[in-house]
């Protein structure tokens, strides 16, 4: 497993909620489209990116002090963030 905390049932809730997040970040840059109703899901990429890491971050345990795993997850953050602000200016640009 990837995230490791000393406890089988964590370490699943944990490394599911980080590999959603890498999925979302991967589905974020793929260049969809948005047009009228197709594809608009893809502006709710972040609400759901930001549902998985408040999760992660509730079950992560208070015994962990050093975060490597921070070093991978805000970068994937920070991609879903960066392709929905350019989704939302070429939205705009199309008005």
């Amino acid at each position: 497993m990837l995230i490791d905390v000393q406890d089988p049932d964590l370490n699943v809730i944990l490394n599911a909620c980080f590999l959603g997040l890498a999925l979302l970040a991967v589905l974020s840059l793929i260049p969809w489209p948005i047009r009228r109703r197709r594809n608009r899901w893809t502006l709710w990429l972040p609400v759901a990116t930001l549902a998985l890491y408040a999760v992660y971050e509730v079950f992560m345990p208070a015994r962990m002090d050093i975060r490597l795993d921070l070093f991978l997850i805000w970068p994937l953050l920070a991609v879903v963030l960066a392709s929905w602000l350019v989704r939302i200016i070429l939205k705009r640009r199309a008005r």
